[in-house]
């Protein structure tokens, strides 16, 4: 389940077939560990814009965050095309519970101190709806910066010149005069053994689902429980 040098060669010059707009790279489990394939993503392939999806276990260090985000430098500034580069880091209480808040804290210090004003790289937080990990991650900064949050008032965000989404809710965080966007999911059940016969919680179930399909495609639906 590596990418091979000559995979990922191939997938350089596929990607750069394909007249791409916007290139997410994620995966389920930890992309960024493949880092020789992820600095030549960032180097090679003509997208307007890239998105790398992380838990930022990587960034467990100060000096491994260092590290990492001065090859990231280095590999945006050998391209030939203009990108912008965000790094989306996932903080929630599943995450935080292994990882701790140590990789977005260092990361957040870091950009602010360095590279808050590099224009093609961004950092983007995201968590889920009634997760309280973005509270505590605040409560741990607030003696080091002047936080404020704003809450974004739109549903349809644009997540690049060729692709519209609805976030289910939003907020910019200010640390200073550094902004940062936090995307928060929506939360699903997924229980694999649901008791049928228990209707409030197969209900509950069901009705998350259909809130999402409505908002996204502005479908209706109709549940029968039998």
């Amino acid at each position: 389940d590596l990418m091979t040098p000559e995979g990922m060669e191939r997938f350089v010059e596929f990607a750069n077939n394909v007249n791409l707009g916007y290139l997410l790279v994620s995966g389920g489990g930890e992309p960024m560990m493949e880092r020789k394939s992820i600095l030549k993503i960032i180097e090679k392939v003509d997208s307007e814009r890239i998105v790398l999806v992380t838990s930022a276990h990587w960034a467990k260090t100060r000096d491994a965050a260092t590290r990492y985000l001065l090859d990231i430098k280095n590999a945006l500034s050998k391209r030939s095309s203009e990108t912008t580069l965000t790094i989306r880091v996932s903080v929630d209480s599943e995450h935080t519970a292994t990882l701790t808040l140590d990789p977005i804290i260092n990361l957040i210090n870091l950009f602010y101190e360095e590279y808050s004003k590099v224009p093609q790289l961004e950092l983007q937080i995201h968590s889920l709806e009634g997760d309280f990990a973005i509270d505590e991650l605040i409560k741990l900064l607030e003696h080091n910066f002047v936080i404020s949050r704003k809450k974004v008032g739109e549903q349809r965000i644009s997540d690049g010149k060729n692709a519209l989404k609805i976030v289910p809710s939003q907020e910019l965080i200010t640390f200073n005069d550094m902004q940062i966007k936090v995307g928060f999911a929506k939360t699903f059940y997924s229980n694999l053994r649901v008791n049928v016969h228990d209707h409030k919680v197969l209900q509950r179930n069901i009705d998350v689902y259909q809130k999402d399909l409505f908002e996204r495609t502005g479908a209706s639906g109709l549940t029968i429980i039998g």
